[in-house]
């Protein structure tokens, strides 16, 4: 019986590169790249691919392309050769140093106006390019929108990265200046527009509430995703508790003249005083007279009858309206 003895010499070329193809280290390649490798063999062989860490796209027999998968690390190509003379040759293998960089940026993030944050990846390359235009390592980001960022490894390797960054407005809150409230009035406080949650003193989480005289300490604070603003108006007593409707200016000792004691000579409160046909009677500008009005205009006394007056505390409250009776 007569043996077939099989002698094959293989090549692996790659772009114009060839090296015996037992075991060689063939050029590096990045994850995600295709590229072309062939082999040289007996006229009319079949040829059996197989690798490792990638996938064959296009068989042409003597050659294929492989695309990489996002991996690092030595991978294997390995080639059988079966001739035309029923031969099968040893594998031959080629070994590709595949390169994939890994970046990342993180989740996305939010922050407050005003705030910053640093974007840095966790690991270090040869080039960075940001889509902002830097090329540092790691930047500063304080704008909302989309942060992409491509590297380079020492192998020519690229790898990509993005995250989101939102930037949450802080609420703007306002409840307006100390005040004083009085007969019996309210105030709707509001808290303004942007929040996602509101926490009142009084135990309240609606945009406005509406609260009564007396002396208090109302406070507010309005979370809008994280960011966070407060105010607090403080409500004083009210110490005009009666405002007389009537007097009787008849020099007899007893109620002769209009008296709000709380107002009397208090600067920067108006009072103005009108008779039923719209004429201004009375104006101050500092309250009430020490002793209180005495029915007189321009030095004359004015005549039995009810004036309308406008009180005006200048704090932010509205006026005190009503009428007064002059009883001769």
């Amino acid at each position: 019986m007569k043996r077939t003895i099989c002698i094959v010499s293989l090549l692996i070329t790659l772009t114009g590169f060839s090296m015996q193809a037992f075991g060689q280290d063939l050029p590096k390649a990045c994850g995600g790249s295709r590229v072309r490798y062939g082999i040289s063999g007996v006229a009319n062989s079949v040829f059996n691919w197989e690798v490792q860490g990638g996938s064959i796209q296009n068989n042409y027999n003597d050659s294929v392309d492989v695309l990489w998968n996002n991996v690092n690390g030595v991978q294997t190509i390995k080639v059988t050769e079966y001739t035309a003379f029923s031969c099968i040759n040893s594998p031959s293998f080629g070994h590709v140093l595949v390169s994939s960089p890994k970046v990342s940026l993180g989740q996305d993030q939010a922050i407050c106006q005003g705030q910053s944050t640093m974007l840095d990846p966790d690991t270090s390359f040869m080039i960075y390019h940001w889509n902002t235009g830097e090329t540092t390592k790691s930047i500063t980001a304080s704008t909302s929108g989309l942060y992409s960022l491509s590297v380079t490894d020492i192998n020519g390797c690229m790898g990509t990265d993005s995250m989101y960054l939102t930037v949450n407005q802080i609420p703007n809150v306002n409840l307006g200046r100390d005040t004083t409230l009085c007969g019996g009035k309210g105030l709707v406080l509001d808290a303004g527009i942007g929040g996602d949650r509101y926490t009142w003193s009084t135990g309240e989480i609606t945009q406005t509430i509406q609260i009564g005289e007396g002396k208090q300490t109302i406070w507010v604070r309005v979370d809008n995703n994280g960011c966070l603003s407060s105010d607090t108006i403080n409500i004083e007593p009210c110490l005009i508790s009666t405002i007389p409707n009537a007097f009787t200016p008849n020099n007899d000792g007893d109620n002769d003249t209009w008296r709000i004691r709380y107002i009397e000579g208090r600067a920067n409160v108006t009072v103005e005083i009108f008779d039923r046909w719209g004429r201004r009677v009375f104006q101050s500008k500092h309250g009430l007279p020490n002793g209180g009005w005495d029915g007189t205009f321009n030095g004359r006394n004015l005549p039995m009858d009810s004036y309308y007056y406008i009180i005006n505390m200048n704090d932010g409250s509205d006026p005190l309206v009503g009428t007064v009776t002059i009883i001769r």
